[in-house]
């Protein structure tokens, strides 16, 4: 999965300051080691965003346009587990016979084990693994390109500990206050039904919103880049957290020409649910990002860029760049839209109007 070329994941997150003047000096200072040192513990160091064998981090290997491209690399080397058994099963036999015992005490199995190990661990290639990021410089934006929270907690921990800068998740709680000058839990839950229960959730909220957007017209703007659509499509995931939601929690809708007018999407409707994921495009103009919007992790995978006009690799890549703050400030200019619906003078209209939309709804 790359950055700079076909689909990708990403979990956009804001940094709160510039990055320091040394920072390629700390990222080099907390490099990965070569692979012919790694063991049987965890190495985890910095590579460059180019390919997880470059730990030679410099200006030249890093950097690129605006843009800064590291990866957090994950090494460890390993015997397989059923070779490794079956090596030690081996020595225990050979031991048993030379002891003319009927049993291995665990001390001895413990040694054999550790002899294995240190004569047939090198014999074997390291795993290596890597969680790709990129930097924009001019926007204080950090792009990580994975999905999975333990793969963030691991990429953030060692992010920290290398700049001393914690970024910020671009997400409601700081889209809010940015915004709107308040509060996330300022604004008030969706109630598509009238009394249907529901823990608030303004992720979920948003994203059934974008829905309602789509279906009503409604266009979303940003001062600097114009005029945004909003379209969404199938596979839907509905949630729900209250156990009267009167069916499963959770109901996810694939098949299908139209997932949208499904009898299935209808019924989730009709009790409340909310979507969770879903596939979302945002469209510009000529122009479309099209990916997979997990709202509870405010993640999107599947991410396809607008096709480019650049050729080179470097102009490529701050293109693509520049694409990912536009899809950014985008998904922020319909949050906004959002969050004034939901806090102004007009909210109660507003909601009826949804809840309408809710009621009508078609389903085949």
């Amino acid at each position: 999965m790359s950055f700079e070329r076909g689909t990708f994941a990403v979990t956009i997150f804001e940094l709160p300051d510039k990055l320091p003047d040394d920072y390629i000096e700390r990222f080099a200072a907390r490099k990965a080691g070569t692979l012919d040192s790694v063991t049987d513990e965890l190495q985890v160091g910095w590579v460059s965003g180019r390919h997880l064998l470059e730990n030679n981090i410099t200006e030249e290997t890093i950097s690129a346009g605006t843009g800064c491209r590291v990866t957090l690399r994950k090494a460890v080397r390993k015997i397989p587990a059923s070779l490794l058994n079956a090596m030690c099963s081996r020595e225990e036999l050979i031991w048993m016979r030379a002891n003319e015992s009927d049993f291995v005490p665990s001390r001895v199995k413990k040694e054999l084990k550790e002899e294995i190990l240190e004569k047939n661990l090198q014999k074997f290639p390291p795993a290596v693994s890597g969680i790709p990021a990129v930097i924009d410089m001019a926007t204080d934006t950090l792009y990580i390109c994975t999905g999975s929270t333990a793969q963030l907690d691991e990429f953030l921990m060692e992010f920290n500990e290398t700049l001393h800068l914690d970024p910020v998740p671009f997400a409601p709680a700081g889209m809010t206050e940015e915004l709107a000058g308040c509060s996330v839990g300022d604004i008030p839950s969706l109630e598509l039904v009238k009394g249907a229960l529901d823990e608030p959730n303004v992720n979920r909220d948003f994203l059934t919103a974008l829905w309602y957007f789509n279906e009503t017209g409604r266009t979303a703007k940003h001062p600097e880049f114009g005029e945004f659509e909003i379209a969404v499509d199938g596979p839907l995931v509905f949630a729900n957290d209250e156990d009267g939601c009167n069916g499963a929690a959770e109901i996810s809708v694939k098949n299908g020409e139209n997932p949208l007018r499904s009898a299935e999407a209808k019924a989730a409707l009709s009790v409340g649910k909310k979507l969770r994921k879903a596939k979302i495009s945002l469209v510009r103009g000529d122009e479309v990002w099209s990916c997979v919007f997990d709202a509870d992790k405010f993640n999107f995978s599947g991410m396809k860029l607008p096709e480019g006009e650049k050729l080179d690799q470097d102009s490529v890549f701050g293109e693509r760049l520049l694409s990912c703050y536009i899809f950014k400030s985008g998904i922020a200019a319909f949050f906004r839209l959002y969050a004034e619906m939901m806090l102004g003078v007009n909210r109660e209209k507003e909601v009826a109007a949804i809840q309408r939309w809710v009621a009508e709804h078609d389903g085949v």
